[in-house]
This record gives structure tokens, C-alpha cells and sequence, in this order.
């Protein structure tokens, strides 16, 4: 069974119940026969072969590059409520193994893995231990021919009739946890809940961050125990091979041997963290995220034009007062500069202003008309009313001559082009004096047609690798990050910065990138043309550079001006893959596509750009990232769940049908308008049968009361088979989102 969620912009999230792999892990006798009957001998003759065949999967333990993720993601929030889960790579490992008998009508479904939720003062230790110390004491492990006793304590239970796989050991390595028998039979699910409470999850966007896919699929193991308040809770990933006999069961009998009073288990993964007051909760850490231009913060306050133009003018006339050079000061921090120590070329020390190229107003593009620059002391700029430099264009200038420099391949292939160019208006001149001058001289035409057509071969523009480098320079990839946000008090912790991107400092970062191997005066090179020519091609081509770029064919930028943020937060590293979305007007109508999407090395920080003016950004939550939980309602005095629809139905509640079957999931145009499946019925809620512990769900008899609930409104057909799709669906908390607007929206000629 298939459903599918779509309440996530740009996503389309595909629940399925489960994921057979074509043969489930272990050892196999393989036997062909054949027979052969021919003419001259009457007689039939058969011939037989048996094979052994393994499966080699994961048991005692699972590569770490087998979990994609698990939730919650960090160690303190407000996780009431929420239900544990873990996100494996592999889409058939959870039913790779059987853990209930053959006999049980779902043992095809059931996954062998399983999440055990403890309180702190519940919690088992783990323990380090080797393959014989799950095999009771008295029972021997055969091995190369040899008998090796089991050492696991009588009173411990582990799995029944546990024998060697062909990839292990009896000192095979192993985590396990000893859980008492009361504690294992109050939290672990039942035979009933185990095909439940896992599900496969694919999710397709348009709009995540940078990378060669767009896509995503993995499967995921569901918990059925919420965490305790203002305790510490731990989650296991458990092995659950051949057990089912031995879970809880509905008549509350225990199924151990009398002398039992520890469960053995191994643990493949585990993970802690505690609810608290600490707002850690995605909704609350984007609510209280601090938004603003990316600048110094401080205690001051910006000052008003006027005062700015009057301190200046002061200054000018020699009568600068301590107040003035204060607000002028204030000023240039505004404007998203810094104060930096400079050492002179003389031998002298200065402080010269510095910005990054995310700056907190649009700069017009006016150094273009000035562009290439001899060298980066040419792009340094000197305020006579200040006294000051401003070094951020000579900064970029020799950060991008360093930076070509420091990748052989590109510094080759730039030193090249130079080169050829020179050699080939070297190669032009002669061609011309000849044609001038010794034209029908036979030994001399020879010679220099040679010459032309070498000149002819010689390549005049840059390779594709280049121009794909410098098209990623354009959008900052490659750029050490201090360079982008200088201070740390720019970007300090939990805040959003916006900046518009000063073309001028990316086009003194290419001219620099550029320089290498240069013959001609940058006043040659400027008259010529070319670097202006070079810079369209990169304006075009750092459009393509971003994978998978969703497709607008409305938007146009008509501005040519580049936007974005910058986001620090434990948002980015708790949830790795939010979604960002940027408009140009505040009804959020007309979307401008994304340029780059990327999250820093560090995993806390994300930089998002936009190809044109954004008035308002939208951060969401991701569709692989959703996660189960239940509420608790204060007038019920219960945990409950909000009812969502399973099948595509039509707004007045009616089934949409498709050859007279309902459909799992609108894939044509409705003409009456369907909600898909996942869609909340916000007056319908469910109360959430509870075990005695008040923290376990009783996951088959809240299924069943969310059936019934289903079928008295109709949204079910009467044979409907309620599978794990269905409980992640009808489990599933809604989708995060922040709403900002953009604060950087002033105009500035970029004068300090």
C-alpha cells in the first residue's frame, strides 16, 4: 500500500508499508537438475547439483553509513509528545530478518528492528560483549569443528535458537543491553504493533539544498513510546530476530522461562536527549530566530542622513568633533563594514575600512567601467573626508589571483589562454608585415602559412573547466568563509542575516582569479573588450551551476541583482535538510529561483542566494525530516491525534474515485478539487489508547478506533487494509515553516 503526502511546497512525500528485498538474509541449497534424452540412447539420464548459497546482511551490528538520520535530532527540546524514529539508508534492511513466527498472518511486514524508548532511571547499561555471550550457559557453538560454550546467565533471555551466520564468529563483537523482564514486557511492542511500526519513505523535491540528486528514499523504524518531562530519555535500536514469541501480548502473560528476570538485546544504534524549557523545538527556534542585515551587532544606533552628511562636512572643513567621528563610525558599521589593521606597502601601520561581498544595501555596479585592474593596490580606495582606505575590492582582487594560483589545473589553463592570446596577435602582426612586404616570395610563403595556421589552432577562449570555476566563484563557492562574514559578530548565534550580493567585489574577485600570465596593460585588456565578455558569459552560465534548479519560466531578473541569507542556527544542524523559498512580493505569488543552497562544513550555518530581489523568505521543514507524535488534550485529559485523510477525497468529504476505486493519490487534474492523502480533518480527533505507564501507545487499539472513526465518516471503503503507511500518515505532526521579510532593502552608492 502507497499513499502520499503533500502538504510540503515543492515535495511530494510517498509513504509505502514495506520493502521486500529479493531474499532475506541467510543460507540457502541451491539444486538444479537436468535431463537428458537423446536418440541413440533411449534412456533418460539426469544430472543434479546443489549449491550453497549465503545472504550476508547486517545483524550484530550496522555500519554507521547505514543511518541516515534519526529523531529527535538534538540533545534538549520540547519533544513532548513526539515519537522516536530512525531513518536507515537501506529501504529493505528492517525486513531483511523475520522476528515473528511464520504462523502470525503479518510476519511478511514485520520488521526485525525496533526502537525501545527508556526513562533515565529505567535505562540498561550497554555492554560490550562477543556472540557466545548471547548463547546460554550449557549450550555449545559449533565452530571450524570445535565446541564452544555459550556463557549468557540463566536467568538473562536472549534469541531463541540463535546459531552462527557465515560472515560471524563466537568472538564476534556485539552491544547488547540487559533490560529487566517488567520493563522490556511495559515498552516493547507487541506482535500486533511490530508491522506497524515500520514503513519505506521517498521523497522528491525540486527545492533542496545543493547536490547532484533530488530525490530521497529510506526506510524508517517507528517508536510507539513518547519521552517522559523533564527527565532524560534514551532510544535503542534493538534486534528483534525470532522473538516475536516472546513480545508482550494482549492477555498480559509472561512468556519467559520462570527463572528470567533480564531480556537480553542487541543494540545497533542509540541516542539521548530531554525535554526542557530550552525552546529546541524547530517551530520555536525559527520563531525566535533574530533577523536582520548582516552587520556588527551592537548597543548603537544607526544615524539618520542628515547627520551623517552634516558630520562629514565637518570634517571636510577641518572643525571634526569627537561626536562626528562617532557617527560617522556608526555609519560605516551600518553599511556592513569593518575596521581592520593594515600594514602599508611603506612599512607604516593604518586602519582601513573592509566589507565582505554580502553587504546590507544594494551597491550599484560601477567598477565594471574601470575593470580589469593592473594589480590590487589599483582597487583600493581612498576617502580624502574620512582619511581612511577602503581595501574590500583590493581584498577580493588578490583573494582571487590566490586562489587560482592555489589550483594547478585552473592556473594552467589561465596561464594558457594568456599565452595563446598573445601568441596569437604575435603570430597576426607577422602574418600582416608578410602579406606586406615579401608577398610571392615562394620559400617565405611556405614558412609563414605554417605559421598562420598554427596560430589558426591555437585556443583563444578558456576551457569549460575554467569557465565552470569562475562561474562558482560568481556564486561564492570556493570562498573561505571569513572572507564572507569577516566579524563573528555579524552572524552571532540563532539569527538570520539578509545582504544583497555587490557584484563589483565578485568581478574584482574574477578579475584577480583571472590575472595570471597577463602580457597586455589592464588598460589594453579593458579597451580590447574581452574581460566584459567574459563577465556575461559567467552572468549566464552561474545559472546552470546549482544541480537541481527548480525550473521558473515566469521569473525573469529584470534587476540583475542578486539577494540572499545567511542562517546560523542549531535549526541547520538539528534539521539537515530544511527547504528554503524566496518571493518577491509579500503574497508569496511570484517565487525567484535559488543559485545556491548549501550548508557550511560546520553544519550550522546555511547560505542560501537568489536570482533577484527578494522581499519575503520562507523556511520550511523537509518532507524526510517529518516525524509521528500525539498531544495532549487538557479538556480529555488525553493524548489524542488529529484525523487525516487516506485516500484523495473531494472538499465535501466524498471519495474521489477513479474506475470505481478510490485513489490513494490524485495523479490527474480533479475538476472538482481533491485533497490529498495526509490532509488534516481538524475537527476530528482521535484519543490515543495509552498502556498503564501512560507513555506506550497501544498502537493495534488506536488503529482500530481510528478505523472506525474513518469508516462512520466515510473516507474508507468497507475492506480498507490499515497498514504502517496509514499509522505514519495518521501519526504525522504538520510541517514546520518560518516566514521572514527581508529587512535589507535601502539603496547606497557604497561611499563610507
Amino acid at each position: 500500500m502507497i499513499n502520499k503526502m503533500s502538504s510540503i511546497k515543492d515535495t511530494c512525500v510517498t509513504i509505502s508499508d514495506f520493502s521486500h528485498p529479493s531474499l532475506r538474509s541467510g543460507s540457502y541449497n541451491l539444486t538444479l537438475n537436468q535431463s537428458i534424452e537423446t536418440q541413440e540412447d533411449e534412456d533418460k539420464k539426469t544430472y543434479c547439483k546443489t549449491f550453497n548459497l549465503t545472504v550476508v546482511g547486517e545483524r550484530l551490528s550496522l555500519n554507521p553509513d547505514s543511518i541516515h538520520s534519526f529523531f529527535p535530532p538534538l540533545p534538549n527540546g520540547e519533544f513532548e509528545g513526539v515519537l522516536p524514529h530512525v531513518l536507515l539508508n537501506s529501504t529493505t534492511l528492517p525486513w531483511e530478518r523475520t522476528s515473528l513466527p511464520a504462523t502470525h498472518p503479518k510476519h511478511e511486514k514485520a520488521p526485525w528492528l525496533a526502537i525501545l524508548t527508556f526513562n533515565n532511571d529505567e535505562a540498561p547499561e550497554i555492554q560490550h560483549v562477543k556472540f557466545h555471550d548471547l548463547v546460554e550457559s550449557g549450550t555449545d557453538i559449533v565452530f571450524e569443528g570445535e565446541r564452544i560454550p555459550g556463557t549468557r546467565p540463566l536467568n538473562c533471555f536472549s534469541y531463541p535458537d540463535l546459531v552462527l551466520e557465515a560472515n560471524e564468529r563466537p568472538d564476534t563483537p556485539c552491544c547488547v543491553i540487559d533490560i529487566p523482564k517488567d520493563v522490556f514486557l511495559r515498552i516493547a511492542p507487541k506482535a500486533d504493533d511490530l508491522p506497524l511500526l515500520g514503513v519505506v519513505k521517498d521523497e522528491k523535491t525540486t527545492n533542496c539544498q545543493d547536490q547532484d540528486k533530488d530525490c530521497y528514499t529510506c526506510s524508517v523504524i517507528q517508536g510507539q513510546r513518547i519521552p517522559k518531562i523533564q527527565t532524560l530519555t534514551h532510544c535503542h535500536l534493538v534486534m528483534l530476530e525470532n522473538m516475536g514469541a516472546y513480545l508482550p501480548n494482549n492477555n498480559e502473560s509472561d512468556p519467559f522461562p520462570t527463572e528470567t528476570t533480564h531480556v537480553r538485546l542487541v543494540t545497533l544504534w542509540h541516542w539521548s536527549f530531554s525535554i526542557n524549557g530550552r525552546e529546541n523545538v524547530l517551530g520555536k527556534i525559527l520563531k525566535n530566530l533574530d533577523v536582520g542585515p548582516l552587520q556588527i551587532s551592537g548597543n548603537f544606533q544607526s544615524p539618520k542622513p542628515d547627520e551623517v552628511e552634516k558630520a562629514i562636512e565637518r570634517q571636510q572643513q577641518g572643525q571634526s568633533t569627537d561626536q562626528d567621528a562617532d557617527i560617522l563610525t556608526r555609519n560605516a558599521l551600518n553599511m556592513g563594514y569593518i575596521p581592520m589593521n593594515h600594514q602599508l606597502r611603506s612599512g607604516g601601520n593604518t586602519v582601513s575600512w573592509c566589507r565582505s561581498p554580502l553587504v546590507p544595501y544594494f551597491i550599484n555596479q560601477g567598477v565594471t567601467s574601470v575593470l580589469p585592474f593592473s594589480d590590487s593596490d589599483v582597487a583600493v580606495q581612498y576617502d580624502p573626508r574620512t582619511g581612511m582606505f577602503d581595501v574590500s575590492y583590493g581584498l577580493a582582487w588578490q583573494l582571487g589571483q590566490l586562489m587560482s594560483r592555489c589550483n594547478n589545473s585552473i592556473a594552467k589553463a589561465i596561464y594558457t589562454w594568456r599565452r595563446n592570446i598573445k601568441r596569437n596577435a604575435a603570430l597576426t602582426r607577422e602574418q600582416k608585415e608578410f602579406n606586406d612586404n615579401i608577398l610571392g616570395v615562394n620559400f617565405a610563403s611556405d614558412l609563414f602559412m605554417k605559421r598562420f595556421y598554427a596560430a589558426a589552432k591555437l585556443e583563444k577562449s578558456l576551457s569549460e573547466e575554467v569557465i565552470k570555476w569562475l562561474c562558482e566563484l560568481r556564486l561564492l563557492h570556493h570562498v573561505p568563509f571569513h572572507y564572507l562574514v569577516p566579524d563573528e559578530r555579524m552572524l552571532p548565534e540563532e539569527s538570520m542575516r539578509v545582504f544583497h550580493l555587490d557584484s563589483n567585489w565578485i568581478y574584482a574577485l574574477i578579475d584577480g582569479a583571472v590575472s595570471l600570465g597577463r602580457v597586455n596593460s589592464a588598460e589594453e585588456d579593458r579597451s580590447q573588450g574581452f574581460f566584459q565578455s567574459l563577465l556575461d558569459t559567467i552572468e549566464n552560465g552561474c545559472k546552470e551551476v546549482r544541480k537541481n534548479e527548480k525550473p521558473l519560466t515566469k521569473h525573469f531578473n529584470i534587476s540583475g541583482r542578486i539577494t540572499g541569507f545567511l542562517l546560523r542556527s542549531q535549526a541547520v544542524s538539528g534539521w539537515k535538510k530544511l527547504k528554503a523559498f524566496g518571493y518577491e512580493d509579500f503574497t508569496e505569488n511570484q517565487e525567484v529561483p535559488i543559485l545556491r543552497f548549501t550548508v557550511s562544513d560546520n553544519d550550522d550555518i546555511m547560505l542560501c542566494l537568489f536570482d533577484g530581489d527578494v522581499n519575503r523568505i520562507v523556511i520550511q521543514e523537509s518532507g524526510s525530516e517529518l516525524h509521528c507524535g500525539i498531544d495532549y488534550n487538557t479538556d480529555l485529559k488525553a493524548y489524542t491525534t488529529t484525523l487525516r485523510r487516506l485516500y484523495c477525497s473531494h472538499r465535501d468529504g466524498s471519495i474521489c474515485l477513479d474506475y470505481d476505486k478510490p485513489r490513494v493519490s490524485c495523479h490527474n487534474p480533479c475538476p472538482v478539487g481533491c485533497l490529498e492523502p495526509g490532509t488534516s480533518l481538524l475537527d476530528k480527533e482521535v484519543v490515543v489508547s495509552m498502556r498503564d505507564d501512560n507513555q506506550t501507545i497501544r498502537v493495534k487499539e488506536t488503529v482500530d478506533v481510528i478505523l472506525q472513526e474513518l469508516h462512520q465518516l466515510n473516507h474508507v471503503p468497507s475492506d480498507f487494509e490499515f497498514t504502517s503507511a496509514h499509522f505514519f500518515i495518521e501519526f504525522t505532526e504538520g510541517a514546520v515553516t518560518g516566514v521572514y521579510n527581508n529587512v535589507s532593502k535601502n539603496e547606497c552608492n557604497g561611499g563610507v
